[in-house]
């Protein structure tokens, strides 16, 4: 069975300038030959997976030859997107593979959503102990 995480709520002023507590959680994202580290929200209100656009950028990704998503709508307005897959890492659990809207836009964290992160990672929020924690979905453990 995969390790249970984890993981601290923490204060962010990157993308909201308050004093609130978010599920941010360290992850690896792995594209091709190139991997980052940064900091991922977990965003149960998120129908899908978001990317910055300079992170895709980082990871060598070409906005021009990915195939185009939809356009995101949300409290930010509309949103150009296009289908990135990558691979992500938490923790020392195996890469997951997750289809992340890439967007056109650098004001948005890297939202972990509904498609396909929360289909292949169960996760409890324990927000009043402002902790999160995550496992594996009996389909993805190994």
């Amino acid at each position: 069975m995969a390790e249970l995480l984890s993981f601290p709520y923490i204060r962010s002023t990157e993308y909201v300038d308050d004093q609130v507590v978010r599920p941010f959680i360290p992850v690896s994202i792995k594209y091709r030959e190139k991997s980052i580290d940064t900091m991922a929200m977990l965003d149960s209100g998120a129908d899908t997976s978001i990317l910055p656009h300079a992170v895709g950028l980082a990871l060598g990704a070409d906005w021009s030859r990915q195939p185009d998503l939809w356009h995101l709508e949300g409290f930010g307005g509309e949103l150009e997107t296009k289908k990135l897959v990558v691979d992500l890492v938490i923790g020392n659990w195996h890469p997951l593979r997750i289809r992340f809207g890439w967007t056109n836009n650098n004001d948005v964290p890297v939202l972990l959503g509904q498609l396909n992160f929360f289909h292949v990672v169960d996760i409890c929020f324990y927000r009043s102990r402002q902790l999160v924690q995550l496992s594996l979905a009996s389909a993805e453990r190994a």
